[in-house]
């Protein structure tokens, strides 16, 4: 017999209770106490004074407070790839959704959604601890980075990690490492085999290590894995993205990606009838 109440419901009440079950969580909760808990520890009461927003975003992913040195490992990594220059896809594209009347949700979704590429961002951190696997895999089996990455350029392979498509350099990478050598992290397995590869390929191809790859390495020796690293690096541009809308939201001079100009149209010959 079918339970209705207010719209009638396919199922009966036996079966809905059948398929019920409780949610499970291990990051935390409000008690009844309404007490924040989150990694089993008082938000409010015991954390807010003594944790900063690095320590906060280590907890809500790893469920454990970071030491200080971690704290100000992650915190530089943050800091030194936000930058507002619109010229850069994904700001643009928050710029863009800004001057075109987007609201600050739909702007800073715009900015996620257009760094969710290979090309960078969220999505290239997938590829580069894959191609960091790979390597590994194969040094652990007798084969030397000499002869791994040379049959690597050889098929013609991305190196995710390394080299920049409009600059030689990347401005971030010795900031990083400078934090992660001032806080005794810059010796782990990952980042010693990405610094080996990134020297390599430099000689060999001119690709340097760049700031997905010393990312990506430096997280996996703290422990994240794949999927946090790329939580991780989601949030990383959210602070540039709101500098970016709240400056355009209100502009008398839109950004648009592309002006009529820029469109050369190669289709079929538009005929009039």
């Amino acid at each position: 017999m079918t339970e209705e109440r207010g719209n009638s419901c396919r199922f009966s009440l036996k079966t809905l209770q059948k398929w019920h079950r409780k949610a499970v969580t291990h990051l935390g909760i409000i008690d009844e106490n309404q007490k924040i808990v989150v990694g089993n520890h008082d938000i409010l009461n015991e954390l807010l004074p003594r944790i900063d927003l690095a320590q906060a975003l280590h907890l809500f992913i790893k469920k454990t407070i970071p030491e200080k040195n971690v704290a100000d490992l992650l915190k530089s990594i943050v800091i030194a790839c936000n930058y507002p220059d619109i010229r850069v896809w994904p700001i643009g594209s928050v710029a863009y959704a800004a001057t075109s009347g987007g609201s600050c949700a739909a702007s800073l979704s715009a900015g996620i959604l257009s760094d969710d590429v290979k090309m960078f961002g969220a999505r290239a951190v997938y590829e580069t601890s894959n191609f960091l696997e790979e390597i590994k895999q194969e040094l652990e089996k007798g084969q030397t980075l000499l002869v791994i990455l040379a049959e690597v350029l050889k098929k013609g392979k991305t190196a995710f990690g390394f080299g920049r498509p409009l600059f030689r350099k990347d401005e971030r990478v010795p900031v990083i490492i400078e934090a992660a050598k001032r806080n005794g992290l810059a010796d782990g397995y990952w980042f010693n085999l990405a610094n080996e590869i990134g020297k390599e390929l430099s000689e060999k191809k001119g690709l340097i290590l760049n700031f997905g790859g010393a990312l990506t390495a430096l997280l996996k020796d703290l422990d994240f894995d794949t999927e946090e690293i790329a939580a991780f690096a989601n949030f990383i541009p959210i602070i540039n993205f709101i500098g970016v809308y709240c400056e355009h939201r209100n502009s008398e001079t839109p950004i648009f990606a592309l002006s009529c100009e820029d469109i050369e149209y190669l289709g079929p010959e538009i005929i009039d009838k």
